[in-house]
């Protein structure tokens, strides 16, 4: 069966596919659209593949922010039955940039209220994530350089 959580260091928490799928009711396929609509890479080691929790998290806080139309999961009952309106299927690079700040800012008050917090332990969390989002940031260059010179070339 093998591990559902890896940890490597402080900043990299990785969970499988089985226990996001678990968890949200749907199969892995399923899961794996999500990520894919949602542009969310995942690594395969051996049998399991796994995807980085707090890109995962930033994610689906950029798509569930207040004010956002809604979003539609692959696979989920209103794409069945051919009934969408106006809702989104997938989020672009520019949408994540543009509701980043938002997304992260967010996550943290709600982690912090969760927790409660001392305003000592949050000036930590708050530099140990900085340096996370800082990190996560990088990987998103990649994708909207990838996305501006299919623009130019169209």
């Amino acid at each position: 069966m093998g591990k559902d959580y890896i940890s490597l260091g402080s900043g990299l928490r990785l969970l499988s596919e089985d226990a996001y799928a678990e968890e949200m009711g749907v199969t892995k396929r399923g899961f794996r659209s999500l990520c894919k609509a949602l542009q969310i890479p995942m690594l395969e080691v051996g049998n399991k593949r796994f995807v980085e929790m707090s890109s995962f998290a930033i994610a689906m806080r950029a798509v569930l922010s207040i004010g956002n139309t809604d979003f539609l999961t692959p696979g989920c009952q209103t794409l069945k039955k051919n009934r969408r309106t106006n809702e989104r299927t997938t989020m672009t690079p520019e949408e994540f940039e543009e509701n980043f700040e938002t997304a992260v800012l967010s996550l943290m008050a709600s982690s912090d209220l969760n927790k409660k917090r001392s305003i000592r332990q949050l000036k930590l969390a708050s530099k140990k994530l900085a340096k996370q989002l800082t990190d996560a940031g990088f990987q998103f260059l990649p994708l909207k350089a990838q996305a501006n010179a299919t623009k130019e070339n169209n």
